[in-house]
């Protein structure tokens, strides 16, 4: 594993990634694209945002 600063770390982990979310309501499957994220702490926790 190569050492870096750490600004560059949060520069290659939150370069935008996307995100796809599924979901099925019992009858009809669905699919959605999130293109915002982000890292939440030091552990493999981040965030998203969704609408209705």
């Amino acid at each position: 594993m190569k050492k870096m600063r750490l600004h560059k770390a949060f520069t290659l982990m939150e370069s935008g990634p996307v995100i796809l979310v599924t979901t099925n309501d019992g009858e009809k499957n669905n699919i959605m694209t999130i293109s915002w994220n982000m890292v939440m702490d030091f552990t493999p926790l981040f965030a998203i945002t969704t609408g209705p």
